[in-house]
């Protein structure tokens, strides 16, 4: 009996062991299934976050490929208007149609949202340009535009709204403003210039990594630097310069392919063979632009009593005249920096026949309804030494000079400026307008052109001789937190162009076009030495 007992004590025990195995299984199953739970609900928030980026991924760039589309539409549409145009085909505006209003909008469905183009903020270089005096038929024009094209994807899942802006320079005057670069020969890229754009040149193209510059007059030193950098499309044949300050050229007529090689790791271009640089101006246009600006010169007639100037034909304090013209006379504004003198021309044109006009720093000349001429026949002489502003506030104003022409530092003037002879530029100046010259150019100790408040538009400078910079010192690469000088210009020339910025960090907003172009450069990976 005893052992009976025993036997069903320890059964009974085994039995309570067995239910509380069983509780605690219970537990930890379900503790499983909350933690399967929530391991299945995390995994499905992960999963729907992945789609959700994945779809505002896509979106996002289905929205930057509508907004390129619209700029890529936009910019091919305006350059098409103006191939339409030539620098012959008079003063009409080419883009009435597109800017009849001051905003020009245009919404585009695509098969999944839509771009939406908007040409805004359209500057011309020179404010009279629409009432331009019709014995200019030649004047080139030129306009900015500000293009957004923005691109939006609705529907399901997240939209997206993309913005993209430019920038364009359109003109009819082929082809340095659809080049930064180009020459109707050759191209000569001597040490490290860096152009952001296409390169074209009617022949070859010069490459070197090493740079001269020009210390003194006529004394060239060298620098050895990385190759050129080209961030754009290129088409010429490939010349060979030796490896030392002479720059002695090396023709390949038969040209090679470009390879990496010939440029630095910056900027290494494409080759493009459907480029063109065919010259729309020449020499002989230029000196007729030129001279058609000059008759009204010789057609001035005034009476004896309006051609009486002060005393030594200075003027020395504030004055207001109206019409004059001089004779056989120097005549002089201002007295010195400290002296500066405005005069104010009423009624009538400035003309100065057979003698000299001086301005001195800071003075003003304003003409309120006429033009400034100016004609002296010396040709080792300038007609015109010109320092201060010329105001011209006449929708038929301009500027001749019938002799050599030298604008000094810190000069201003709102017009066309025509010059039958040679011209120096000397320091910064500030010009909305263009500049005609029958000689050649000569740009010295320049550090910036239209640098100044409300000069901020390139100027456009087109010669039918060649350009020179000599000793251009624009200074040291800017920091970070400095603003760049720069030369805002588009320059043109049916000769030759020489630009050296090994000293100076030259930095050209605009455009160059010559016969031959020759750059000398020390440019940087992280900014520009040629625009």
């Amino acid at each position: 009996m005893r052992k009976l007992n025993r036997l069903f004590k320890i059964e009974h025990g085994a039995g309570e062991l067995l239910r509380s195995e069983s509780g605690a299984a219970l537990v930890l199953a379900m503790i499983a299934v909350i933690m399967m739970t929530m391991l299945g609900l995390l995994l499905m928030d992960v999963l729907r976050n992945s789609f959700g980026q994945v779809s505002a991924s896509e979106a996002n760039i289905q929205a930057e490929a509508l907004a390129q589309k619209g700029l890529d539409e936009t910019m091919s549409l305006i350059r098409e208007i103006a191939n339409q145009k030539t620098a012959l085909d008079g003063i009409k505006d080419p883009f009435d149609s597109l800017m009849e209003n001051d905003e020009f909008v245009k919404d585009v469905p695509a098969l999944r949202g839509s771009y939406t183009i908007t040409l805004k903020d359209r500057k011309q270089n020179f404010q009279f340009f629409k009432n331009a005096p019709e014995m200019n038929p030649n004047y080139p024009y030129v306009a900015k535009f500000r293009v957004s094209s923005k691109g939006a994807v609705h529907g399901q899942g997240p939209g997206r709204v993309v913005e993209k802006t430019a920038d364009i320079y359109v003109s009819t005057i082929d082809p340095v403003f659809r080049f930064p670069v180009s020459a109707s020969q050759d191209i000569e890229l001597y040490g490290f210039p860096y152009i952001v754009g296409n390169v074209s040149a009617g022949h070859m193209m010069f490459v070197s990594d090493q740079a001269t510059f020009i210390d003194k007059p006529n004394s060239f030193y060298c620098k050895k630097t990385g190759n050129p950098a080209i961030n754009g499309f290129i088409h010429a044949k490939l010349g060979y310069v030796t490896n030392n300050c002479t720059q002695e050229r090396i023709p390949n007529p038969q040209g090679r392919s470009w390879n990496e090689n010939d440029f630095s790791l910056a900027a290494i271009p494409l080759e493009d063979a459907s480029l063109s640089t065919e010259s729309a101006l020449t020499g002989d246009q230029i000196e007729a632009i030129v001279a058609a600006a000059a008759i009204q010169d010789s057609q001035i007639t005034y009476s004896d009593e309006d051609s009486n100037l002060l005393t030594g034909h200075q003027w020395t304090t504030d004055i207001t005249i109206e019409k004059q013209k001089v004779k056989n006379e120097w005549v002089t504004i201002g007295k010195d920096r400290d002296n500066p003198v405005k005069v104010t021309v009423q009624k009538g044109d400035l003309a100065i026949s057979d003698g000299v006009l001086s301005m001195k720093e800071g003075s003003l000349l304003k003409l309120d309804d006429g033009s400034l001429f100016v004609s002296f026949g010396d040709e080792n002489l300038a007609a015109a030494d010109l320092s201060g502003t010329v105001q011209l506030d006449s929708r038929n104003a301009r500027v001749v000079v019938e002799g050599n022409a030298v604008l000094n530092d810190g000069f201003k003037l709102n017009g066309n400026l025509y010059v039958d002879g040679q011209l120096k530029i000397i320091g910064n100046v500030n010009i909305d307008g263009a500049i005609y010259v029958s000689g050649d150019v000569e740009m010295k100790d320049v550090s910036s052109i239209n640098q100044t408040a409300g000069y901020e538009w390139p100027v456009i400078i087109v010669a039918a001789g060649k350009f020179d910079f000599v000793g251009s010192q624009l200074g040291s690469a800017p920091s970070n937190n400095q603003s760049a000088k720069m030369i805002r210009a588009f320059l043109y020339a049916t000769d030759e162009i020489s630009l050296y910025g090994v000293q100076s960090q030259l930095i050209v907003q605009g455009g160059v076009h010559g016969q031959n172009v020759k750059l000398n450069a020390v440019g940087q990976s992280n900014g520009t030495a040629i625009f």
